[in-house]
């Protein structure tokens, strides 16, 4: 299974996926206190997305859930091989995360910017979050093959809930859309017609859930 950032989307792709020679060239870095090595030529570059792990790894950490096996990330200064138009893939078979550049990523998305927002650092630390909980979700899921939703649930409520609390607000304000009213109403169609929309909708339904940590869980046992 491969778990990606499209251009303003996410979703599962099942075609295999090379590096780019940048990538294969790099040095790789441990994160500083969490078990993620980053592939990248620029130092400013691996920090954000070390930064980005940790505040995945927090929020897990917040319900109860560990991260059990290390995780590799490369960046690429280029389009990701046959992936033209996604910031990142997760290869769940590799324990492996392929990610764009903050450089690349800005110009990926100059067009069509993700939540109305422009490509900064806090944003492109977001979609590190993302991917990110997506491995540590994959980690975690009970049943096999997981739920691309519960997938999605998961790494839409981890960006979103560590995204600075202004930058999470102009995004609220944005997109008027209310709460998923339960799981059943969320669907990879209506994710696959307006990522961002199907974001927001999952954290407002993530926001009014009386124990977040149970939902979390249960979405990766299985029990829902």
């Amino acid at each position: 299974m491969r778990l990606t950032i499209r251009l303003c989307l996410t979703g599962i792709a099942l075609a295999g996926i090379g590096a780019a020679a940048a990538a294969q060239a790099a040095q790789a870095v441990d994160c500083p206190a969490i078990a993620v090595e980053v592939t990248a030529e620029s130092p400013q570059d691996r920090a954000l997305v070390c930064e980005g792990a940790i505040l995945a790894r927090a929020f897990f950490r917040r319900h109860g859930i560990a991260m059990k096996h290390p995780i590799r990330i490369r960046l690429h200064r280029s389009a990701i091989e046959d992936y033209a138009f996604h910031i990142g893939v997760y290869d769940a078979a590799q324990r492996r995360i392929d990610l764009l550049t903050p450089a690349a990523a800005q110009r990926l998305c100059r067009l069509h910017s993700p939540f109305g927002l422009p490509m900064d650092a806090p944003l492109y630390i977001s979609f590190v979050v993302h991917e990110v909980a997506h491995a540590i979700a994959d980690q975690n899921f009970k049943v096999r093959p997981s739920s691309q939703v519960a997938h999605e649930y998961i790494a839409y409520a981890a960006q979103l809930a560590m995204l600075p609390a202004a930058q999470r607000s102009e995004i609220l304000q944005r997109y008027t859309v209310a709460a998923f009213d339960s799981i059943g109403d969320m669907s990879s169609t209506y994710h696959a017609l307006d990522p961002s929309a199907f974001g927001v909708k999952v954290f407002r339904h993530y926001q009014s859930l009386p124990d977040q940590g149970v939902f979390i869980r249960d979405l990766l046992s299985g029990a829902l």
